[in-house]
């Protein structure tokens, strides 16, 4: 059976509008999403330690999770601009892990890469990757804030990666 050209194109787009879908959707699930087959499937990953995310006006965490791999603990997402100009140069990721009782129990800073933020255009998302590894897993009752900062590492009082 052949299916007309203009059939296949209008079964094209509506594939991708249904997998695309708008901004918000999509942030939404890649915030949900463990890897690209949870992104694709709109599966959640587990977070092995509560995480929280904490942007800035120039530029945003789009996606934070905690993962447990090799007895450490990873922490690992995505990062984008707020702003049509985009966060300062040198600005970074400080990742901090904090206890029950809310004092920081470690805390690391994190370059993203590509270093100069994408522009949000067709076919590129406009995000920017970080991780940071902790050499062991926290205390129960653990709290991971990850923090979009504005200034240079060298400014920063966290240890760098």
């Amino acid at each position: 059976m052949f299916l007309a050209p203009a059939a296949v194109h209008a079964g094209a787009l509506v594939f991708a509008l249904t997998l695309f879908g708008c901004s918000s959707t999509l942030d939404q699930r890649a915030q949900r999403a463990d890897g690209l087959l949870g992104f694709l499937f709109d599966k959640p990953g587990p977070d092995v330690v509560p995480v929280e995310k904490i942007s800035t006006n120039s530029g945003r965490i789009v996606t934070a999770h905690s993962h447990a791999e090799h007895g450490d603990l990873l922490i690992s997402g995505l990062v984008g601009k707020n702003s049509m100009h985009g966060p300062p140069y040198g600005s970074h990721v400080d990742v901090m892990i904090t206890d029950a009782g809310g004092q920081t129990f470690e805390a690391k800073a994190a370059d993203y890469l590509p270093r100069q933020l994408p522009r949000r255009i067709r076919g590129n998302r406009g995000y920017s990757t970080y991780i940071a590894r902790f050499p062991e897993m926290p205390p129960e009752g653990s709290t991971v804030k990850v923090i979009f900062h504005d200034a240079q590492k060298s400014q920063c009082t966290f240890r760098p990666l």
